[in-house]
């Protein structure tokens, strides 16, 4: 691999982390929205769907099997950062919350979630690179145009 694609490649990794970042500073903040009817947990399928989507985009986009990696990481600090390094166990997404025990809860599926989106993506897009595409047209055999 040449050096200026090895520093392309290096460039996107980071990009990747700070979206990973990005991501979870702004899903940690979605823990306690209520929506229409007072329904909690919108953050656990912003989470499933949204961190598995960026998973398999930084997969197939790099087209390399660990690029799932970057983001779930960068995710996974935002979250774990905002999750369990305070002094009683948690800065914003509640521990305990004797008013309301349902955003604990909230926060738990959306924690384990987050992490399972990744995973799923660091699977199907390791399994999509292995995998090499079929090719369109057989070397004897000329394409129509």
């Amino acid at each position: 691999m040449p050096t200026g694609d090895r520093l392309v490649s290096a460039a996107a990794y980071v990009v990747l982390f700070a979206v990973g970042l990005v991501l979870g500073t702004i899903e940690v903040f979605l823990v306690p929205l209520r929506i229409f009817g007072g329904v909690e947990g919108l953050v656990v399928v912003v989470a499933a769907i949204g961190n598995a989507a960026l998973g398999l985009l930084a997969g197939y986009g790099l087209d390399q099997p660990a690029a799932p990696i970057a983001p779930g990481l960068g995710w996974f600090v935002a979250a774990s950062s905002f999750m369990f390094l305070g002094g009683g166990g948690d800065v914003v997404v509640p521990g305990h919350l004797g008013t309301d025990p349902g955003v604990v809860w909230v926060g738990v599926l959306w924690y384990c979630l987050g992490v399972l989106g990744f995973v799923v993506a660091l699977f199907l897009g390791s399994e999509r690179v292995r995998t090499p595409a079929p090719p369109l047209h057989q070397a004897d055999e000329h394409a129509e145009v």
